[in-house]
Order: structure tokens, then C-alpha cells, then sequence
């Protein structure tokens, strides 16, 4: 009969091997060889990502970012990598604003997101937009929700484009309103890479989840899509998915 110490032993050592062993669920994904285009760095033409789990775990250079054993392997080439547009949860109920006393009256208020524009003038005041970007204010312009035939609407694409020259955050929600929503930042003079920053790193920052997803950055919540075109080149390419990847796992 095996003493009791033994048996203790051995149970210890069996209890430890099968809690080491990792579930064939949890194997690790790498994307090999797109290129990388995150809006806090320069992109990477030839780019390594590891996810594990639902986070992201390496990012890299593919010459330089070594692909952990036994991870599933997915070709890149060719394509272009960028995080996942980012849904502002409960857009409506933010504090709204269509003239710049509105925006005045907010941020007084201490509101740190507004939704809306500024329609009432041509001339917004510089102090104003620069108190806007000191105070890191984010701003959801809801450019869809105009009509081309608006008396406002060559003033309030204009005022868009200055908020964004100044540096004021613009965010643009994903959902569906976003190609229309991209398409009329192009039109106020967004360039695609302001474009792809309202639609992830600032739409995170408006629906409180800086730090959490909206960004390629190792330590995030994998939320990426591969993309078939360009979104430097044109922003509607961030419609054209070929596969999306939310908190680590594909989905249609």
C-alpha cells in the first residue's frame, strides 16, 4: 500500500499537470505579415500580432516579434490591420449641442463628451474650441443627421474641420451610421487617418473605454479587423472586413 505521504505526493504532482495544461480552446492566434495601422504609431508594413485569450498579447515588427509555438497562424499579407471601430453605448442620452452657446452651457456643466454641432456660426470663438482641447473634451459630431439642403450644412462641416485642426478629440460611433457618418468627415476636410482615430482610440475614449479597446497595443482587448483595402487611402475601407476578430475570438 503506497503511504499516505506518497499518495499526497503524487496527487499534488497530478493536480499540477492538469492544471498546467492549457485548453485546446485557449491556443494562442498570430496575424503574420499585415500591415499595421494603429493612429498612436507609425504603421508596420510587415507586422506580427499575438492575441491570447481575449487580449492582446505581442506586437511587432514580423522581423523582430518571434510567433510563440503552437500558436494558429493566420496569413496577413497583403492586408491591412486596424482595431475595430468602437460602438459609443447610449449615444443619444450625451449631451447635445447645436449652436456654440449650447457647447458654452455643457462645459460649464462639466460635460466631457457632447454630441452634436455647432450650426448657429461661421465663426466659432478660438478661446472656446481651445479651452474644448485643453480640457480634452470629445466631440461626436452627427453630421448624418443633417440634409445637404440645411442652410446650416456648409457651416457646420466647416466648423467640424476647425474643431479638428485646433486638436479638439472628434469621435465618430461605429454602428449603422458609420460609412455615411466617415464619408461626411471627409467631406468637412478630415483627412482617413483623422478619420480612423475618431472611429477608434476617440470613439473609446467617448464611450469611457480608453485603455480597454480602440488601439493595437499589447495588454487591450482584441478587437481588430482585417481589412482587404487601405484605410490611410480612403476611410470607407474600413467596411471592406475580411475577417473580424472581437475579444479574441472570429466572428462573421
Amino acid at each position: 500500500m503506497m503511504p499516505p505521504a506518497v499518495k499526497l505526493c503524487a496527487s499534488l504532482t497530478l493536480l499540477a499537470m492538469v492544471g498546467c495544461k492549457p485548453p485546446e480552446d485557449s491556443r494562442m492566434k498570430a496575424i503574420i505579415g499585415a500591415v499595421l495601422i494603429d493612429p498612436a504609431s507609425p504603421p508596420i508594413s510587415r507586422s506580427v500580432i499575438v492575441i491570447a485569450g481575449s487580449r492582446i498579447r505581442l506586437v511587432g515588427e514580423q522581423a523582430h516579434t518571434p510567433v510563440p509555438a503552437g500558436s494558429d497562424k493566420i496569413n496577413g499579407a497583403g492586408k491591412f490591420l486596424i482595431a475595430s471601430p468602437v460602438v459609443i453605448p447610449n449615444l443619444d442620452q450625451l449631451p447635445r449641442v447645436h449652436t456654440l452657446a449650447e457647447v458654452k452651457k455643457q462645459m460649464e456643466a462639466g460635460a466631457t463628451v457632447l454630441a452634436g454641432m455647432i450650426a448657429d456660426t461661421s465663426e466659432p470663438e478660438q478661446h472656446l474650441i481651445q479651452r474644448m482641447r485643453d480640457l480634452r473634451v470629445v466631440f461626436v459630431p452627427q453630421l448624418h443627421a443633417m440634409s445637404a439642403t440645411d442652410s446650416s450644412y456648409v457651416v457646420t462641416l466647416a466648423n467640424t474641420k476647425k474643431l479638428a485642426q485646433a486638436g479638439v478629440l472628434i469621435a465618430a460611433s461605429a454602428g449603422p451610421d458609420a460609412l455615411r457618418e466617415w464619408a461626411l468627415l471627409g467631406q468637412a476636410g478630415l483627412t482617413p487617418e483623422q478619420i480612423l482615430t475618431a472611429a477608434t482610440v476617440n470613439a473609446a475614449r467617448a464611450a469611457k473605454l480608453a485603455g480597454e479597446t480602440g488601439s493595437l497595443v499589447a495588454g487591450l482587448r482584441a478587437d481588430l479587423l482585417l481589412l482587404s483595402a487601405n484605410p490611410l487611402e480612403d476611410a470607407a475601407n474600413m467596411s471592406k472586413v475580411e475577417r473580424r476578430l472581437t475579444q479574441g475570438e472570429w466572428v462573421p
